[in-house]
Protein backbone atom coordinates (compact mmCIF):
# COMPACT_ATOMS: atom_id res chain seq x y z
CA UNK A 1 0.00 0.00 0.00
CA UNK A 2 1.55 3.49 -0.97
CA UNK A 3 1.76 6.14 1.30
CA UNK A 4 -0.91 8.60 1.69
CA UNK A 5 -0.65 11.83 0.71
CA UNK A 6 -2.73 14.41 3.17
CA UNK A 7 -2.66 18.29 3.78
CA UNK A 8 -0.63 19.30 6.57
CA UNK A 9 0.48 22.64 8.43
CA UNK A 10 3.04 23.54 10.13
CA UNK A 11 3.42 26.33 13.43
CA UNK A 12 6.31 26.91 15.35
CA UNK A 13 6.62 27.01 19.28
CA UNK A 14 9.50 28.64 20.31
CA UNK A 15 11.20 26.64 23.40
CA UNK A 16 12.32 28.42 27.10
CA UNK A 17 15.74 27.21 27.27
CA UNK A 18 17.31 30.29 28.51
CA UNK A 19 15.19 29.87 31.62
CA UNK A 20 14.88 26.04 31.99
CA UNK A 21 18.84 24.73 31.92
CA UNK A 22 17.24 21.01 31.80
CA UNK A 23 14.66 21.06 29.21
CA UNK A 24 17.93 22.85 27.25
CA UNK A 25 20.40 20.20 28.07
CA UNK A 26 17.97 17.92 27.07
CA UNK A 27 17.53 19.74 23.05
CA UNK A 28 21.20 20.13 23.24
CA UNK A 29 21.64 15.98 23.65
CA UNK A 30 19.28 15.42 21.03
CA UNK A 31 20.41 18.07 18.16
CA UNK A 32 24.06 16.43 18.65
CA UNK A 33 22.83 13.24 18.79
CA UNK A 34 21.03 13.38 15.69
CA UNK A 35 23.45 15.10 13.84
CA UNK A 36 25.96 12.10 14.56
CA UNK A 37 23.30 9.55 13.69
CA UNK A 38 23.07 11.68 10.23
CA UNK A 39 26.42 11.46 9.97
CA UNK A 40 27.24 7.97 10.56
CA UNK A 41 24.56 6.69 8.48
CA UNK A 42 25.79 9.39 5.75
CA UNK A 43 29.27 7.73 6.08
CA UNK A 44 27.84 4.13 5.63
CA UNK A 45 25.84 5.24 2.66
CA UNK A 46 28.71 7.02 0.64
CA UNK A 47 30.84 4.08 0.95
CA UNK A 48 28.06 1.71 -0.54
CA UNK A 49 27.71 4.14 -2.91
CA UNK A 50 30.91 4.02 -4.25
CA UNK A 51 30.98 0.55 -4.42
CA UNK A 52 28.00 0.37 -6.71
CA UNK A 53 29.49 3.36 -8.72
CA UNK A 54 32.24 0.76 -9.22
CA UNK A 55 30.49 -2.19 -10.30
CA UNK A 56 31.27 -2.58 -14.08
CA UNK A 57 27.24 -4.44 -14.34
CA UNK A 58 25.91 -0.95 -12.68
CA UNK A 59 27.72 0.85 -15.54
CA UNK A 60 26.90 -1.32 -18.08
CA UNK A 61 23.40 -1.29 -17.69
CA UNK A 62 23.04 2.43 -17.11
CA UNK A 63 24.61 2.75 -21.07
CA UNK A 64 22.06 0.56 -21.80
CA UNK A 65 19.22 2.08 -20.06
CA UNK A 66 20.64 5.71 -21.93
CA UNK A 67 20.33 4.08 -25.11
CA UNK A 68 16.67 2.13 -24.64
CA UNK A 69 13.66 3.72 -25.64
CA UNK A 70 11.48 4.95 -22.16
CA UNK A 71 8.26 3.03 -23.35
CA UNK A 72 9.97 -0.47 -24.37
CA UNK A 73 10.00 -3.57 -22.12
CA UNK A 74 13.96 -3.56 -22.37
CA UNK A 75 13.85 0.05 -20.76
CA UNK A 76 11.40 -1.49 -17.99
CA UNK A 77 13.70 -4.67 -17.16
CA UNK A 78 17.11 -2.12 -17.18
CA UNK A 79 15.00 -0.15 -14.56
CA UNK A 80 13.65 -3.07 -12.70
CA UNK A 81 17.55 -4.70 -12.44
CA UNK A 82 18.92 -1.14 -11.52
CA UNK A 83 16.54 -1.07 -8.58
CA UNK A 84 18.10 -4.84 -7.39
CA UNK A 85 21.14 -3.04 -7.49
CA UNK A 86 20.83 -0.36 -5.09
CA UNK A 87 18.73 -3.16 -2.96
CA UNK A 88 22.20 -4.99 -3.24
CA UNK A 89 24.24 -2.51 -2.03
CA UNK A 90 21.69 -1.40 0.78
CA UNK A 91 20.82 2.02 -1.01
CA UNK A 92 17.21 1.72 -0.89
CA UNK A 93 15.11 4.14 1.60
CA UNK A 94 13.70 0.91 3.32
CA UNK A 95 17.89 0.39 3.88
CA UNK A 96 18.72 3.25 4.98
CA UNK A 97 15.95 3.65 7.47
CA UNK A 98 17.02 0.13 9.12
CA UNK A 99 20.67 0.96 9.33
CA UNK A 100 20.22 4.09 10.88
CA UNK A 101 17.57 2.24 13.47
CA UNK A 102 20.01 -0.41 13.94
CA UNK A 103 22.98 2.41 14.36
CA UNK A 104 20.77 4.14 16.68
CA UNK A 105 20.41 1.63 19.48
CA UNK A 106 23.55 3.24 21.18
CA UNK A 107 21.50 6.21 21.29
CA UNK A 108 18.28 5.58 22.28
CA UNK A 109 18.36 7.20 25.47
CA UNK A 110 18.01 10.76 22.88
CA UNK A 111 16.61 8.60 19.53
CA UNK A 112 13.47 6.87 19.60
CA UNK A 113 13.23 4.56 17.08
CA UNK A 114 10.74 6.93 14.57
CA UNK A 115 13.22 9.55 14.50
CA UNK A 116 16.17 7.24 13.74
CA UNK A 117 13.91 6.12 10.36
CA UNK A 118 13.17 9.62 9.85
CA UNK A 119 17.42 10.44 9.54
CA UNK A 120 17.48 7.37 7.91
CA UNK A 121 15.31 8.76 5.13
CA UNK A 122 17.08 12.23 5.08
CA UNK A 123 20.16 10.03 4.50
CA UNK A 124 18.52 8.37 1.32
CA UNK A 125 17.06 11.81 -0.22
CA UNK A 126 20.76 13.34 0.09
CA UNK A 127 22.41 10.06 -1.75
CA UNK A 128 19.19 10.29 -4.18
CA UNK A 129 20.04 13.59 -5.03
CA UNK A 130 23.79 12.56 -5.76
CA UNK A 131 22.50 9.44 -7.81
CA UNK A 132 20.58 11.36 -10.06
CA UNK A 133 23.21 14.34 -10.35
CA UNK A 134 20.90 17.06 -8.57
CA UNK A 135 24.03 17.37 -6.53
CA UNK A 136 27.91 16.94 -6.84
CA UNK A 137 29.04 16.26 -3.31
CA UNK A 138 27.72 15.61 0.08
CA UNK A 139 28.17 17.36 3.23
CA UNK A 140 28.52 16.15 6.24
CA UNK A 141 26.54 18.45 9.12
CA UNK A 142 29.19 20.04 11.09
CA UNK A 143 28.49 21.22 15.47
CA UNK A 144 29.06 24.77 14.48
CA UNK A 145 25.95 24.89 12.68
CA UNK A 146 22.32 24.42 13.53
CA UNK A 147 20.85 20.73 12.68
CA UNK A 148 17.15 19.34 12.64
CA UNK A 149 15.69 16.24 13.84
CA UNK A 150 13.16 14.93 11.91
CA UNK A 151 10.24 12.87 13.36
CA UNK A 152 7.71 10.84 11.92
CA UNK A 153 5.22 9.95 14.63
CA UNK A 154 3.69 11.20 17.63
CA UNK A 155 3.61 8.40 19.80
CA UNK A 156 7.22 8.50 21.17
CA UNK A 157 10.69 10.51 21.21
CA UNK A 158 9.63 13.66 21.02
CA UNK A 159 5.88 14.58 21.00
CA UNK A 160 3.30 16.57 22.24
CA UNK A 161 -0.14 15.98 24.61
CA UNK A 162 -2.16 18.74 22.78
CA UNK A 163 -5.14 18.28 25.49
CA UNK A 164 -2.44 18.48 28.61
CA UNK A 165 -0.34 21.15 26.75
CA UNK A 166 2.57 18.64 27.50
CA UNK A 167 5.96 18.91 25.74
CA UNK A 168 7.30 15.11 26.08
CA UNK A 169 11.21 14.13 25.95
CA UNK A 170 10.57 10.18 26.33
CA UNK A 171 9.84 9.81 29.67
CA UNK A 172 10.67 13.33 30.63
CA UNK A 173 7.65 15.92 30.04
CA UNK A 174 7.93 19.89 30.43
CA UNK A 175 4.56 22.36 29.94
CA UNK A 176 3.77 23.26 26.04
CA UNK A 177 5.22 27.04 26.12
CA UNK A 178 1.76 28.00 23.99
CA UNK A 179 0.64 32.19 24.98
CA UNK A 180 -2.91 32.04 26.28
CA UNK A 181 -3.20 35.18 24.14
CA UNK A 182 -2.31 32.94 20.60
CA UNK A 183 -5.76 32.18 20.15
CA UNK A 184 -4.97 30.84 16.52
CA UNK A 185 -2.39 28.39 18.25
CA UNK A 186 -4.44 27.31 21.16
CA UNK A 187 -7.33 26.74 18.30
CA UNK A 188 -5.30 24.68 16.05
CA UNK A 189 -3.88 22.61 18.76
CA UNK A 190 -7.62 22.29 20.30
CA UNK A 191 -9.18 21.29 17.17
CA UNK A 192 -6.59 19.71 14.77
CA UNK A 193 -4.59 16.19 14.58
CA UNK A 194 -0.86 16.10 15.45
CA UNK A 195 1.36 14.48 12.92
CA UNK A 196 4.82 14.97 14.44
CA UNK A 197 7.25 17.36 15.81
CA UNK A 198 10.37 18.56 14.76
CA UNK A 199 13.04 20.19 16.92
CA UNK A 200 14.62 23.11 14.56
CA UNK A 201 17.50 24.70 16.16
CA UNK A 202 18.47 28.27 14.88
CA UNK A 203 21.71 30.26 15.44
CA UNK A 204 20.30 34.10 16.60
CA UNK A 205 22.17 36.53 18.79
CA UNK A 206 25.57 34.22 18.58
CA UNK A 207 23.41 31.46 20.56
CA UNK A 208 21.68 28.42 19.85
CA UNK A 209 17.81 28.73 20.36
CA UNK A 210 15.47 25.98 19.81
CA UNK A 211 11.77 25.64 18.57
CA UNK A 212 9.19 22.80 18.18
CA UNK A 213 7.88 22.90 14.84
CA UNK A 214 4.44 21.01 14.81
CA UNK A 215 3.11 19.62 11.67
CA UNK A 216 -0.97 19.22 11.86
CA UNK A 217 -2.78 16.76 9.70
CA UNK A 218 -5.89 18.49 7.35
CA UNK A 219 -6.09 22.24 5.37
CA UNK A 220 -4.80 25.16 7.47
CA UNK A 221 -7.32 27.28 9.35
CA UNK A 222 -7.94 30.87 8.48
CA UNK A 223 -6.01 33.31 10.46
CA UNK A 224 -6.94 36.52 11.38
CA UNK A 225 -5.02 38.16 8.61
CA UNK A 226 -6.61 35.39 6.53
CA UNK A 227 -10.09 36.18 7.79
CA UNK A 228 -9.81 40.05 6.93
CA UNK A 229 -8.80 39.33 3.18
CA UNK A 230 -12.45 37.31 3.15
CA UNK A 231 -14.35 40.39 4.64
CA UNK A 232 -12.66 42.39 2.01
CA UNK A 233 -14.09 40.27 -0.64
CA UNK A 234 -17.14 39.85 0.54
CA UNK A 235 -17.12 44.20 0.45
CA UNK A 236 -15.60 44.16 -2.77
CA UNK A 237 -18.50 41.74 -4.04
CA UNK A 238 -21.18 44.31 -2.36
CA UNK A 239 -19.41 47.19 -4.17
CA UNK A 240 -19.30 45.32 -7.69
CA UNK A 241 -22.47 43.14 -8.02
CA UNK A 242 -20.03 40.57 -8.95
CA UNK A 243 -18.83 37.34 -7.43
CA UNK A 244 -15.57 37.28 -6.67
CA UNK A 245 -14.21 35.03 -9.51
CA UNK A 246 -15.93 37.56 -12.17
CA UNK A 247 -13.87 40.78 -10.60
CA UNK A 248 -10.65 40.82 -12.87
CA UNK A 249 -7.12 42.08 -11.61
CA UNK A 250 -4.81 43.35 -13.95
CA UNK A 251 -1.27 42.39 -12.72
CA UNK A 252 1.92 43.91 -13.95
CA UNK A 253 5.20 42.85 -12.07
CA UNK A 254 8.46 44.75 -12.68
CA UNK A 255 11.98 43.97 -11.25
CA UNK A 256 11.21 45.80 -8.23
CA UNK A 257 7.68 46.80 -8.34
CA UNK A 258 4.17 45.33 -8.78
CA UNK A 259 1.07 47.53 -9.85
CA UNK A 260 -2.38 45.79 -9.67
CA UNK A 261 -5.62 47.51 -10.94
CA UNK A 262 -9.25 46.45 -10.17
CA UNK A 263 -12.58 48.51 -11.96
CA UNK A 264 -12.85 49.67 -8.12
CA UNK A 265 -9.44 50.49 -7.23
CA UNK A 266 -5.31 50.73 -7.73
CA UNK A 267 -2.39 49.59 -6.31
CA UNK A 268 1.61 50.10 -6.94
CA UNK A 269 3.70 48.22 -4.33
CA UNK A 270 7.84 47.66 -3.76
CA UNK A 271 8.80 43.93 -4.07
CA UNK A 272 10.73 44.11 -1.17
CA UNK A 273 10.84 46.36 1.72
CA UNK A 274 12.44 49.87 1.03
CA UNK A 275 13.37 49.40 4.92
CA UNK A 276 15.72 46.44 4.21
CA UNK A 277 18.13 48.54 2.08
CA UNK A 278 20.50 49.52 4.55
CA UNK A 279 19.81 45.95 6.26
CA UNK A 280 21.49 44.75 2.45
CA UNK A 281 23.98 47.20 2.89
CA UNK A 282 25.36 45.63 6.13
CA UNK A 283 24.88 42.31 5.04
CA UNK A 284 27.29 42.83 1.74
CA UNK A 285 29.48 44.79 3.52
CA UNK A 286 29.75 41.75 6.17
CA UNK A 287 30.61 39.34 3.60
CA UNK A 288 33.21 41.26 2.22
CA UNK A 289 35.14 41.63 5.32
CA UNK A 290 34.36 37.73 5.84
CA UNK A 291 35.80 36.43 2.26
CA UNK A 292 39.05 39.04 3.20
CA UNK A 293 39.65 37.41 6.37
CA UNK A 294 38.99 33.96 4.73
CA UNK A 295 41.58 34.80 1.82
CA UNK A 296 44.26 36.41 4.31
CA UNK A 297 44.15 32.94 6.82
CA UNK A 298 44.24 30.49 3.73
CA UNK A 299 46.95 32.17 1.68
CA UNK A 300 47.52 28.32 0.12
CA UNK A 301 44.37 27.55 -0.93
CA UNK A 302 44.48 31.35 -3.14
CA UNK A 303 45.82 32.26 -6.48
CA UNK A 304 47.89 35.02 -7.03
CA UNK A 305 44.84 36.94 -8.58
CA UNK A 306 43.10 36.36 -5.21
CA UNK A 307 40.66 33.26 -6.73
CA UNK A 308 39.97 29.99 -4.98
CA UNK A 309 42.00 27.37 -6.45
CA UNK A 310 40.58 24.08 -7.11
CA UNK A 311 38.94 21.65 -4.89
CA UNK A 312 41.23 19.08 -5.37
CA UNK A 313 44.12 21.92 -4.46
CA UNK A 314 42.69 22.73 -1.60
CA UNK A 315 43.96 22.69 1.97
CA UNK A 316 41.37 22.09 4.96
CA UNK A 317 40.14 26.14 5.48
CA UNK A 318 41.16 27.29 8.41
CA UNK A 319 38.59 30.15 10.49
CA UNK A 320 39.58 32.46 13.22
CA UNK A 321 38.03 33.88 15.77
CA UNK A 322 36.99 37.01 14.29
CA UNK A 323 35.89 34.96 11.07
CA UNK A 324 33.63 33.12 12.85
CA UNK A 325 32.74 36.17 15.04
CA UNK A 326 31.54 37.69 11.66
CA UNK A 327 29.65 34.32 10.30
CA UNK A 328 27.84 35.05 13.68
CA UNK A 329 26.27 38.43 12.92
CA UNK A 330 25.86 37.45 9.09
CA UNK A 331 23.63 34.61 10.05
CA UNK A 332 21.82 37.09 12.37
CA UNK A 333 21.59 39.98 9.67
CA UNK A 334 20.43 37.43 6.91
CA UNK A 335 17.68 35.92 9.64
CA UNK A 336 16.02 39.42 10.26
CA UNK A 337 16.16 40.46 6.36
CA UNK A 338 14.39 37.19 5.55
CA UNK A 339 11.88 37.81 8.01
CA UNK A 340 11.17 41.08 6.96
CA UNK A 341 10.90 39.91 3.48
CA UNK A 342 8.82 36.57 4.47
CA UNK A 343 6.23 39.48 5.99
CA UNK A 344 6.41 42.18 3.27
CA UNK A 345 5.32 39.26 0.47
CA UNK A 346 2.66 37.88 2.65
CA UNK A 347 1.17 41.23 3.43
CA UNK A 348 1.55 42.12 -0.46
CA UNK A 349 0.15 38.36 -1.27
CA UNK A 350 -3.33 39.49 0.73
CA UNK A 351 -3.90 42.74 -0.38
CA UNK A 352 -3.33 41.69 -4.25
CA UNK A 353 -6.33 38.60 -3.14
CA UNK A 354 -8.31 41.05 -2.11
CA UNK A 355 -8.82 42.86 -5.07
CA UNK A 356 -10.32 40.10 -7.14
Amino acid sequence: MGRASTPSFVLAVKLDTEHDSALAALCRAKENTGRTLYNLTLGIALKNYHKLQADPRFRQLLNEKRDAAKDSPRYKELTAELCGLETKYGLTEYDLQTLARVQGRIYQKNLCSKECEAIGARVFQTIRRLRFGDARRVRFRSARYPFTVPHKSNDCGLHIKASKRELHFGRRSFPLPVPVQDEYLNYCLDHCKVKYCMLVSKTKGGSRRYYLYIVFAGPKPLSPGQQKVQERIKALEQETGLPYKDIRVGLDAGISTLAAVNPQQAMLCDLIDPSLEKQLQKIRKLQQALDRSRRANNPDNCNADGTAKPRKEQKPWVKSKRCLKLEYKLIKLQQHAALKRREHQRSLALQTVSMG
